[in-house]
């Protein structure tokens, strides 16, 4: 039966292929009617790739990608007169077929230690300006903890590349810290991903795109599926423990460069991110830096993030960096959260 409706596919798609065409596609009218849900969805995100490279000119655009292998069994002919879009894609197949799954991650806990045994003061003397910079993360943490109420702007992008294609998605996140906790995460472009939850005490309200309603969760079940409490003793999700950060570097206008370990400080964020965007495995980080910059009793004004890691989505891994920036607003006053009343009423909560 497969070799039959694989037949019937490429003499369609052979009637309207240029023999400079670098692959053959599929319409997207009949993979819809051939694939389930799931992978509808990657065929739509191959799409919005596809629609960048110089193949959108072709008048079915979606690449035989997980077809290809049968078409060199059973069409070698073809397949020789279009070596050069096989052996892409062949080469694509193999690697994608080459992960090695990484094991389960757990949310790891983020309590703080008092500031004097956080970076130990037996430096030699040489190295007592990088100690004294270092402990610029416990009194920050300090401070922050010590916040009764901010709100949290973030505006920026990803850029991942798959092979020689650039996708870009959009940041977009609003955090709200009060006596009840607001978190809105957003990301648009090739995926579109949306998170929304609500925190009070040990408990949370939990809604993801496409869900109508909002899910009831401890703060630990929260946590096990999601990875980072935006609240917690970390900065943007990056562990801050001693053997987290790689550096800290004073900079002009009570600013700091933080510099973290990219395997050590990155546990919580991973899982995360493996959750919010679909991911297929956890992503693979090589560099994180946030400038941090306050006012002069360390009140947080503005992070500028800048981080560069492997993410893997449809069997496929891409290069990423983002790039983003998080704004401060009404420190200790009182910001509001979008319909909290309702939830209260709505959810007992």
């Amino acid at each position: 039966m497969l070799e039959v409706t694989l037949e019937v596919l490429l003499s369609s798609a052979l009637e309207v292929a240029l023999d400079e065409a670098l692959l053959v596609g599929l319409t997207l009218q009949e993979a819809s009617n051939k694939v389930d849900k799931t992978n509808k969805e990657a065929f739509s995100f191959m799409s919005t790739i596809l629609d960048q490279a110089i193949i959108k000119s072709i008048p079915i655009r979606y690449a035989l990608l997980f077809l290809a292998p049968k078409i060199v069994e059973c069409y070698p002919i073809f397949a020789m007169k279009h070596a050069a879009a096989f052996l892409l894609t062949l080469s694509v197949l193999t690697l994608a077929s080459c992960h090695t799954p990484q094991g389960p991650l757990s949310w790891e806990s983020e309590d703080w230690p008092s500031s004097s045994s956080v970076y130990s003061s037996d430096a030699s003397a040489s190295e007592e300006s990088t100690t004294r910079t270092k402990d610029f993360i416990t009194s920050y943490m300090e401070k922050l903890s010590s916040l009764a109420s901010y709100k949290s702007v973030t505006k920026g992008t990803t850029k991942a590349k798959v092979l020689f294609i650039e996708t870009t998605q959009t940041i977009d996140v609003t955090s709200i810290k009060s006596e009840y906790r607001y978190l809105k995460n957003e990301s648009h472009g090739a995926v579109d991903t949306v998170h929304e939850a609500y925190f009070h005490d040990d408990a949370t309200l939990v809604k993801n795109l496409g869900e109508e309603k909002y899910s009831p969760k401890t703060l630990e079940e929260y946590l096990s599926a999601y990875g980072v409490n935006p609240y917690g003793h970390n900065i943007e999700g990056y562990s801050v423990s001693k053997e987290a950060i790689v550096s800290v570097e004073e900079k002009e206008g009570n600013s700091h460069l933080v510099t973290f370990d990219p395997a050590k400080a990155t546990n919580n964020v991973r899982i995360q991110m493996k959750a919010f965007g679909g991911l297929d495995d956890y992503p693979i980080f090589s560099h994180i830096e946030i400038l941090i910059k306050t006012d002069a009793d360390l009140t947080p004004l503005t992070y500028n993030v800048k981080a560069d890691y492997k993410a893997r989505r449809f069997g496929f891994d891409s290069d990423c960096h983002q790039e983003y920036e998080v704004t401060f607003s009404e420190v200790n006053q009182s910001p509001e959260i979008p319909n909290l009343e309702q939830i209260k009423e709505e959810y007992k909560f």
